[in-house]
């Protein structure tokens, strides 16, 4: 003989199960910040070449939800630096790739390109070392007349106009 037993168990024992709104709370991104489903969506677009709409599905977002969210500045923002970090990666073997391409001799024509990019990044290197020149006008004001000690160089297209100031008496 086999005896049943009937248990009953009251809903407000069981333990409850959090809603929609919790469950989205405890994975989204913090406000101002890109973390969770939002950052890893952005690494496969980043790094892996994922379309936006692709990359929200993999991650779990919704294509409306990574649409908003692509046009938040903070995120903008996290994808342009995140970018910049997998650029500087990729580069970072360019150079060796160029001289191992230099010293190969199957190919001469790849040989003279690789010298001359070779050459071209030192070159770039130190012109953007220098000063910043931005467009602009500068105005100095002197206390009587004096002779202007550094007068344009052939070819520099600046202009020089020398006035007086009276105080009006």
């Amino acid at each position: 003989m086999t005896s049943t037993q009937t248990i009953s168990v009251k809903t407000s024992d069981l333990p409850a199960q959090p809603s929609r709104q919790a469950i989205q709370a405890k994975t989204a991104s913090k406000p101002g910040r890109v973390t969770g489903k939002l950052a890893v969506a952005i690494n496969l677009m980043i790094e892996e070449g994922t379309p936006w709409d692709k990359a929200a599905t993999q991650a779990g977002l919704t294509v409306r939800s990574m649409r908003l969210a692509m046009q938040r500045p903070h995120v903008i923002q996290h994808i342009k630096v995140q970018r910049e970090v997998f650029r500087a990666h990729a580069c970072a073997g360019n150079i060796h790739r160029l001289v191992e391409m230099r010293d190969q001799d199957e190919n001469k024509m790849a040989v003279v390109t690789a010298i001359k990019t070779l050459e071209q990044i030192g070159e770039a290197a130190t012109v953007s070392g220098g000063a910043n020149v931005s467009p602009g006008l500068v105005i100095v004001i002197q206390n009587g007349p004096q002779q202007i000690a550094n007068q344009p160089q052939n070819g520099d297209n600046a202009l020089i106009v020398q006035g007086s100031v009276s105080n009006g008496d």
